[in-house]
């Protein structure tokens, strides 16, 4: 009897070891650990694993998880099932059917019957659960629609972009198309999304996640556009041709390299920051002083006076006298901003409008995140190296398209 029973005590202990070797031997591995910016690559933690010490660097979502800054060794972005909602770290990447979808259309545009390389290595691309791949279809499409090839008005016998800083700012500080955001208010969803990128790890891990595929989303959005050419009185509507499309990215490709030239100016002159902040403060004195101007005008006519006594008030020209002096300091930190930023980028600088903008925009970081300086460095660098990609595939292109590759 007691024989058995030592045989029995076993015989169980044997089925439940089995039963845990099952277990270990069927389970997923484990993701990568990830590294925070604010410690070494020796100093990791599990994805989702919780810590009292600040994570500067982090995914938003409803599980909060740390992102490895882009290396060899580390990936960028951890990953998580993009079948719903992403919800902290990276969604996978788009699923095999939309995988391979592309690669056929990349295939159908290069005209060699293979994807190209760029294609082939952005499959294996995560995703963001801030910076989705929404975004980036959104940015394309945003693209391409201010693109105009010859023969599709408003351009005639050149390629045109009407894309602006000013303009792309305009959009996005509005439209949060494919940027994951907790807050319902637009004010406090803008800052979310800001505070979450401007720190210089995200920038350089959202350009390495994203710059390929940015490239080849372009040429596929290039190609499924319905642009209206106009030729002999007869109207067409049709995507963009290879040549079209090589066009696009070299003309917009030189537009972010002068963008980037900028960005790298305000980080390198203190002056510049230092104009853009005159520059603020002198526009908004203008609008202080030009209402201020507008309602005592107003009043001295409602009360009836002839036009002479209410152009001699002397209020009303000391009123006038300010609103001139505003402007003319406006004016004067406006050209001084563009003289220190054409001097550092010698001839690839946009037009003064577009200086304007990126500059403004670059005080604005300055002034909301406390991180921003090294980001706009980042920034800079990634842009410009993206550019560098866009007139690759450009030249690619026109290759493929019998055009000439310069």
């Amino acid at each position: 009897m007691k024989k058995n029973s030592i045989i029995a005590v076993v015989a169980v202990v044997l089925l439940i070891g089995a039963g845990v070797v099952y277990y270990l031997a069927s389970r997923p591995a484990q993701e990568p650990m990830a590294a925070r910016e604010d410690a070494g690559l020796a100093e990791q933690s599990a994805p989702g694993q919780s810590t009292d010490a600040a994570k500067p660097f982090e995914v938003q979502g409803t599980e909060r998880e740390t992102v490895a800054p882009p290396s060899q060794t580390a990936p960028a972005v951890g990953a998580v099932d993009r079948s719903g909602p992403a919800e902290g770290g990276l969604a996978s990447a788009p699923s095999a059917e939309e995988q391979a979808t592309s690669s056929r259309q990349a295939a159908h545009r290069n005209n060699t019957g293979q994807p190209s390389p760029a294609a082939q290595e952005t499959q294996t691309q995560t995703e963001d659960s801030v910076v989705t791949l929404g975004f980036i279809d959104n940015l394309c499409a945003y693209i391409v629609e201010r693109f105009f090839p010859p023969g599709a008005p408003p351009a005639q016998d050149e390629p045109v972009s009407t894309l602006t800083v000013k303009g792309l700012n305009a959009h996005y500080g509005v439209d949060f198309a494919g940027l994951s955001h907790a807050s319902p208010e637009p004010e406090t969803a803008r800052k979310e999304v800001l505070d979450y990128v401007m720190a210089p790890l995200t920038v350089h891990a959202l350009f390495q996640l994203y710059g390929d595929w940015f490239v080849e989303s372009l040429v596929i959005a290039g190609e499924n556009a319905n642009k209206n050419f106009a030729k002999d009185g007869q109207s067409e509507t049709r995507g963009l041709t290879p040549e079209e499309t090589a066009e696009m990215l070299r003309i917009d490709g030189d537009k972010l390299r002068s963008w980037s030239n900028v960005l790298a100016a305000v980080v390198a002159q203190p002056e510049l920051r230092e104009q853009a902040g005159r520059y603020v403060r002198s526009a908004n004195r203008v609008l202080a002083a030009n209402a201020e101007f507008q309602q005592l005008l107003g009043r001295l006519r409602q009360a009836g006076g002839q036009k002479s006594d209410v152009e001699d008030n002397p209020r009303l020209r000391k009123a006038a006298q300010t609103l001139k002096q505003a402007i003319t300091a406006r004016e004067q930190a406006r050209r001084r901003i563009t003289d220190i930023a054409r001097d550092e980028c010698k001839q690839d600088c946009p037009d003064n409008d577009d200086i304007l903008a990126i500059v403004q925009w670059a005080h604005r970081r300055l002034i909301a995140q406390s991180n921003a300086l090294p980001a706009l460095k980042a920034a800079a660098e990634e842009a410009a190296s993206l550019a560098g990609k866009m007139q690759s595939r450009s030249r690619d292109l026109r290759t493929i398209s019998g055009g000439e590759a310069s």
